[in-house]
């Protein structure tokens, strides 16, 4: 998990924006995981506890705030995070 401490998780379901944020924060020399599902993320983050989590607040099934209660009701650690939102 030493791995995952420059590792910085990107939950957002459109790809393009998922891109641009990747490429931005990769140029600061981090590492960046981007999931479109926040299903698929909560998986991961059963085995993976990534120093910075930024968050889409609309995702498909889920919103920002549900995707906090799934983790916490899992006992999956919450590592600090942004939350977004286009709207």
């Amino acid at each position: 998990m030493d791995e995952d401490f420059k590792t910085i998780l990107i939950i957002e379901d459109d790809a393009g924006l998922n891109e641009l944020l990747s490429e931005r924060i990769e140029e600061s020399g981090y590492k960046t995981i981007c999931m479109l599902n926040p299903n698929d993320a909560i998986e991961w983050l059963t085995k993976h506890t990534p120093f910075l989590i930024t968050l889409d607040y609309s995702l498909p099934g889920m919103n920002g705030e549900e995707f906090i209660h799934a983790l916490r009701k899992k006992k999956i650690h919450i590592p600090p995070f942004i939350v977004s939102t286009g709207q």
